[in-house]
């Protein structure tokens, strides 16, 4: 083999090693970063809540709670309101029955595709 060949091959290999190992360090400061800003945000948070920030949601690992969702007809049933608090306003309600109403034959938007 020529010795020009073999120091072209290593030399390659050498920045391919020396681009890696500057990737890996950008990544393990960047990570630092992130690390060092969350604990900043958390204790702005401590410092405006006075208390420090419950966990979100279940620890990792953990079981769900049991729980059963009721069937709407049974909601329905025993008089508990199940709509939206948007659909309470009139303004909403007139809006939905006008709309509801009309036929889609007469709209002037094109549906053909």
């Amino acid at each position: 083999m020529n010795h020009l060949m073999v120091f072209a091959i290593s030399l390659a290999w050498l920045a391919i090693f020396a681009g890696a190992w500057l990737g890996w360090q950008l990544l393990r400061q960047n990570g630092r970063l992130l690390l060092r800003i969350e604990a900043l945000e958390e204790f702005l948070n401590e410092l405006e809540l006075g208390e420090p920030a419950a966990p979100a949601g279940l620890p990792f690992g953990s079981s769900a709670p049991d729980f059963e969702l009721r069937d709407l007809q049974e909601a329905e049933a025993e008089g508990v309101d199940s709509k939206p608090e948007s659909e309470h306003s009139p303004r909403s309600s007139s809006a939905a029955s006008r709309f509801s109403t009309q036929s889609l034959a007469r709209s002037k938007i094109k549906r053909a595709g």
